[in-house]
């Protein structure tokens, strides 16, 4: 039905795994459902952001300006 994993587990948990129980209770309580898909998307956006490896670090062709107001010239990082 599109409700996330860790909500039914918990629903069906509290109402001692009675499945019609569980599933009234979710479809009487979209906020919590919503709140649910939200938390998640959070965990799976940060989790994807973290994988992510750092090109800015990772690579020594990025050029920062010198600190030096007298040279003009570039500093490898």
């Amino acid at each position: 039905m599109g409700f996330p994993q860790l909500v039914c587990k918990t629903v069906l948990s509290r109402r001692q795994n009675n499945l019609n129980l569980a599933t009234e209770f979710l479809l009487a309580s979209p906020i919590l459902v919503q709140r649910a898909r939200d938390q998640e998307s959070a965990r799976n956006q940060t989790n994807s952001n973290a994988s992510r490896p750092s090109t800015e670090a990772a690579d020594p062709t990025v050029l920062e300006p010198s600190r030096s107001d007298s040279t003009k010239e570039l500093n490898y990082i």
